[in-house]
């Protein structure tokens, strides 16, 4: 998405701390309180007073809790396959057969072996069948995952903040994104943040 969306505006992208290219010391513990923190942190590094802030996933999630902690420093929100607080989560069964693989001291190989087919539940059919180099790029990445500090993003991302009472909050214009067949996070979860969410 970055080359089309910097025709038209400045974009900045970065991991989360614990994720993809990212080096991390060992503290403080991954959290959304810290990644909401990065976040604003990244903001201040740049200069940037207000930004259009867009997350996919669990980065959907720090969006949320950003805005509504930081509503001053964000004009625009743009969510990308991102869970409703106020649902109960979809199917965490390939998460949690990851944590049992990690605490049992598998190595990355391991877990990939074991777990992709659910990973590969988060592409459309028309994604799986027409571009396998996205599916095979996915899963180099996740033979690149340090077991521990996934272990680590596993147990942060299941304490996540308490703010489903509060999306009726954000006040800035919000589009909400979702694939028709995203099974980790689907279309049901948008449409009760799109019923919270004013505008």
């Amino acid at each position: 998405m970055v080359p089309i969306l910097a025709k038209e505006f400045t974009v900045y992208v970065f991991d989360q701390r614990g994720f993809g290219e990212t080096e991390r010391p060992p503290e403080p513990k991954l959290s959304h309180q810290l990644w909401r923190d990065d976040l604003i942190s990244f903001l201040d590094a740049f200069g940037l007073e207000t930004i259009a802030l867009g997350g996919w996933s669990l980065g959907g999630g720090v969006v949320l809790d950003a805005t509504l902690n930081h509503s001053e420093r964000i004009s625009h929100m743009v969510t990308i396959g991102t869970s409703s607080p106020r649902l109960e989560r979809s199917d965490r069964s390939g998460f949690d057969r990851r944590r049992k693989l990690i605490e049992g001291g598998a190595n990355a190989e391991q877990i990939v072996a074991e777990t992709f087919e659910f990973t590969k539940k988060a592409f459309s059919p028309h994604s799986l069948e027409h571009n396998p180099a996205a599916v095979e790029s996915l899963r180099q990445e996740h033979l690149r995952n340090n077991p521990q500090a996934y272990l680590e993003m596993i147990i942060a991302n299941e304490d996540r903040p308490k703010i489903g009472d509060r999306l009726g909050e954000i006040s800035c214009p919000s589009l909400l994104i979702v694939g028709e067949h995203d099974g980790r996070t689907p279309v049901p979860m948008s449409e009760d943040l799109n019923k919270a969410i004013p505008g």
